[in-house]
């Protein structure tokens, strides 16, 4: 149980990067490859929650580390801090990535091309 804890700590400020990371990769795959690939037996609806379960990944991941970075200098070194920190703004490029997928859903016709 202790070695569970100690790799929870260690991966606690890179969450944003992880989880957003993951959610980007769920909704690229899921998502934009569906609208090509698959186009009978996806629509919009579908492609839509796929690409909302993304930005909820993305946007937990941001708030874990958000959460870590504002803990302060007294709790936490500068280092981690600092990796909270852009984890918390690449997790946030990751749901403008997301967001493109629901766009593309809802402007492009099934079975375009």
């Amino acid at each position: 149980m202790r070695k569970l804890t100690e790799a929870r700590l260690q991966l606690w400020p890179w969450s944003g990067f992880l989880l957003g990371g993951l959610g980007l990769i769920l909704a690229h795959q899921l998502g934009a490859d569906s609208n090509h690939d698959y186009c009978l037996g996806n629509g919009a609806p579908q492609i839509i929650a796929v690409c909302l379960l993304g930005l909820c990944l993305a946007g937990g991941g941001a708030f874990l580390s958000w959460r870590l970075w504002r803990r302060g200098e007294h709790h936490e070194t500068a280092t981690r801090r600092f990796i909270a920190l852009v984890s918390v703004m690449v997790a946030a490029v990751f749901a403008f990535a997301i967001v493109w997928p629901m766009v593309a859903a809802l402007m492009i016709p099934r079975c375009f091309g």
